[in-house]
């Protein structure tokens, strides 16, 4: 956060590369995509201009603070159904179960990935990293949350009235509540004769950039888009 862009006025500083936003006094959370609020420390500003941190040990060990903990979920049998398997959705379900007053019912994440949420942004980074290699939370985070997972599977029907979906794994799950976060995807560009020839890719799953990193070698490669990705 050394090169981010601080904002006094509004108490903020946010990160030059994706955004992310942190509260200056408490070093909270303001905007995805953070997961885990920034360290804070007592600052004191002597006469001569000298400034001083105090804190423990720990700390300064530690980049990040430690976050609210986990609340005890309930036997409440209500259920809320996320679909999508991304930044979006791990921050929702980890906030129903982090809140003041926490979601004490079931909560079901289904994902067409194969893998648990993941650092999305670091696919075009580390082009050989694997799912599990780039998963916001481990395993052990859901399990200790309560928070039932549905991988690599795809979600073919929502039925509002009955209030149930159904997965591509013949699989049906009923919900009281129901967010889609599905994310987006690359365009592509059907317009352009040819986008359709082989060794067009596109950058959106970690098996994509595995396949690129793969085929690329000792190749010339043409990147479409000069973004931040490209």
């Amino acid at each position: 956060m050394v090169k981010g862009s601080l904002c006094a006025s509004e108490g903020i500083v946010r990160c030059p590369w994706h955004g992310a936003c942190f509260n200056l006094t408490t070093g909270d959370i303001e905007d995805f995509p953070g997961l885990d609020p920034l360290q804070t420390f007592a600052v004191d500003v002597e006469n001569n201009g000298d400034v001083y941190l105090s804190g423990c040990k720990e700390q300064f060990d530690r980049k990040s603070k430690t976050k609210t903990t986990l609340k005890p979920y309930g036997t409440n049998q209500e259920t809320v159904v996320v679909v999508g398997g991304g930044g979006a959705a791990q921050v929702c379900v980890e906030t129903l179960r982090r809140k003041n007053d926490p979601w004490q019912g079931r909560i079901v994440m289904i994902s067409q990935e194969n893998c648990l949420p993941y650092d999305r942004p670091k696919l075009s980074k580390n082009m050989v990293a694997k799912g599990s290699d780039l998963q916001l939370r481990n395993s052990e985070f859901f399990t200790s949350a309560g928070i039932e997972t549905k991988l690599g599977v795809k979600v073919t029907h929502v039925d509002v009235t009955n209030q149930t979906v159904q997965c591509s794994d013949a699989s049906q799950v009923r919900y009281d509540h129901l967010v889609l976060a599905t994310g987006g995807r690359p365009r592509e560009m059907t317009s352009v004769p040819g986008y359709n020839l082989n060794n067009i890719y596109q950058l959106r799953s970690p098996e994509d950039a595995n396949t690129i990193a793969a085929v690329a070698l000792e190749k010339h490669v043409v990147v479409v888009g000069s973004s931040f990705i490209g």
